[in-house]
Protein backbone atom coordinates (compact mmCIF):
# COMPACT_ATOMS: atom_id res chain seq x y z
CA UNK A 1 0.00 0.00 0.00
CA UNK A 2 1.24 3.44 -0.77
CA UNK A 3 0.22 5.65 1.84
CA UNK A 4 2.55 8.50 2.05
CA UNK A 5 2.48 8.22 5.55
CA UNK A 6 5.01 11.19 6.37
CA UNK A 7 4.04 11.40 9.62
CA UNK A 8 3.90 7.68 10.56
CA UNK A 9 0.10 7.65 11.94
CA UNK A 10 -0.52 4.35 10.69
CA UNK A 11 2.58 2.46 11.25
CA UNK A 12 1.14 1.02 14.62
CA UNK A 13 -2.74 0.35 13.19
CA UNK A 14 -5.07 -2.66 12.23
CA UNK A 15 -7.66 -2.47 10.12
CA UNK A 16 -10.62 -4.51 10.60
CA UNK A 17 -11.73 -5.40 6.94
CA UNK A 18 -14.76 -8.18 6.07
CA UNK A 19 -14.28 -9.36 9.49
CA UNK A 20 -10.53 -9.77 9.10
CA UNK A 21 -8.03 -8.10 11.06
CA UNK A 22 -5.30 -6.59 9.18
CA UNK A 23 -2.25 -6.07 10.71
CA UNK A 24 1.71 -5.27 9.46
CA UNK A 25 3.70 -7.91 9.55
CA UNK A 26 6.29 -6.22 10.59
CA UNK A 27 8.27 -3.17 11.98
CA UNK A 28 7.02 -0.50 9.04
CA UNK A 29 9.85 0.72 6.94
CA UNK A 30 10.94 4.39 5.84
CA UNK A 31 10.82 3.23 2.25
CA UNK A 32 9.31 7.10 0.74
CA UNK A 33 10.09 9.50 -0.85
CA UNK A 34 12.78 9.57 -3.27
CA UNK A 35 13.25 13.13 -3.18
CA UNK A 36 13.95 12.70 0.74
CA UNK A 37 16.20 10.09 0.95
CA UNK A 38 13.34 7.76 1.72
CA UNK A 39 13.08 9.52 5.04
CA UNK A 40 9.21 8.71 5.82
CA UNK A 41 6.98 5.68 6.17
CA UNK A 42 4.38 5.43 3.49
CA UNK A 43 4.67 1.76 1.92
CA UNK A 44 2.97 -0.78 3.90
CA UNK A 45 2.13 -4.68 3.20
CA UNK A 46 -0.93 -5.81 5.55
CA UNK A 47 -1.45 -9.48 5.95
CA UNK A 48 -4.35 -11.35 7.76
CA UNK A 49 -2.24 -14.50 8.19
CA UNK A 50 -0.86 -15.45 11.49
CA UNK A 51 1.90 -16.80 10.20
CA UNK A 52 5.05 -14.96 10.68
CA UNK A 53 6.75 -13.89 7.64
CA UNK A 54 10.00 -15.35 6.35
CA UNK A 55 11.45 -12.11 4.91
CA UNK A 56 9.57 -8.77 5.12
CA UNK A 57 11.05 -5.71 3.83
CA UNK A 58 12.98 -4.01 0.56
CA UNK A 59 14.82 -6.80 -1.37
CA UNK A 60 18.79 -6.62 -0.56
CA UNK A 61 18.77 -6.64 -4.72
CA UNK A 62 17.40 -3.25 -4.48
CA UNK A 63 19.70 0.11 -5.24
CA UNK A 64 18.06 3.23 -3.95
CA UNK A 65 20.10 5.18 -6.42
CA UNK A 66 17.86 3.28 -9.31
CA UNK A 67 14.44 5.26 -10.36
CA UNK A 68 11.98 2.27 -10.12
CA UNK A 69 9.45 4.21 -11.86
CA UNK A 70 7.87 5.11 -8.20
CA UNK A 71 9.24 7.63 -5.37
CA UNK A 72 9.25 4.61 -3.19
CA UNK A 73 11.05 1.36 -2.69
CA UNK A 74 9.80 -1.65 -3.51
CA UNK A 75 8.47 -3.58 -0.05
CA UNK A 76 8.14 -7.29 -0.48
CA UNK A 77 6.67 -10.52 2.15
CA UNK A 78 7.09 -13.75 1.61
CA UNK A 79 5.10 -15.80 4.54
CA UNK A 80 5.87 -19.74 3.30
CA UNK A 81 9.21 -21.48 1.99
Amino acid sequence: MDSNDFNGKYRTSSILLNGMILRHPGIPLKTCCEDSSYSYYGDYILDSTTISPTQYGVPESVDKDTQYMSDHLPVMLITHN
